[in-house]
């Protein structure tokens, strides 16, 4: 993929500058893991490599629905949305104190890229990404209305929830929910029937849901409950 691409400075060595926040790691991506990441690169090579996938016939194929996440739909890879209508697709990255986003817009055959070296450098990213959506397509992305969900029904997904990834508290609040991992707290809104998205704090905006009687999901893994 880097030679067709014509990639000149992405490759699996060391990243130019460290990461930094809370999840940055001293220690090279590690070897195992590879090829499914570890790939450092810059800008202008991401642009580069998104005009290279919209020009190829086979990259259509990795944008066709397969499975539907909370907020949007996955394809081969990417990750798909709608923007004013339009779809959008693409990869965020999240590794060490470095975050990253990749977007591209099939329709208008453009490309955003942008990468930090901070754990909390989605929340720059994702301003940069709507000003991009505003200049390409008119306007943001939508910010869905808090649905005034009943105490009762939001009571019923109360409790403790677990997986893998970590051990998950689901309280109640007047306005919403409140979630408790690692002794912090992360307040949320409802914004459907079963789904949930953070206000506050460095999760800011990320969603949550029980899309199954005894499960709820985060990020992308279910969490079956326990308590």
């Amino acid at each position: 993929m880097i030679r067709p691409a014509g990639l000149e400075s992405t490759s699996f060595g060391p990243a130019e500058v460290p990461g930094t926040g809370a999840d940055a790691i001293e220690d090279d991506y590690p070897r195992a893991r590879r090829p499914s990441g570890g790939l450092a690169s810059n800008v202008p090579d991401l642009l580069q490599f998104g005009r290279w996938h919209l020009a190829q016939p086979g990259g259509a194929r990795l944008r066709i629905v397969h499975g539907k996440p909370i907020g949007g739909v996955y394809g081969l890879g990417l990750f798909g949305e709608r923007v004013g209508g339009v779809e959008v697709w693409g990869h965020g990255g999240s590794w060490g104190g470095y975050q990253s986003s990749f977007l591209v817009v099939p329709d208008m055959d453009a490309v955003f890229a942008g990468l930090t070296n901070s754990s909390l450098g989605r929340h720059a990213l994702r301003e940069l990404e709507d000003v991009f959506f505003e200049r390409v397509l008119g306007e943001r992305r939508r910010v869905p209305e808090t649905l005034d969900l009943p105490a009762a029904d939001r009571d019923a997904f109360t409790g403790s929830y677990a997986n893998n990834d970590g051990w998950y508290d689901v309280g109640f609040a007047i306005d919403g929910l409140v979630v408790v991992q690692d002794d912090l707290e992360y307040p949320a809104r409802a914004i459907g029937e079963h789904t949930f998205e953070i206000t506050e704090g460095d999760r800011i905006r990320d969603r949550f849901d029980f899309p199954l009687e005894g499960f709820a999901r985060f990020g992308s893994r279910l969490a079956e409950r326990v308590a």
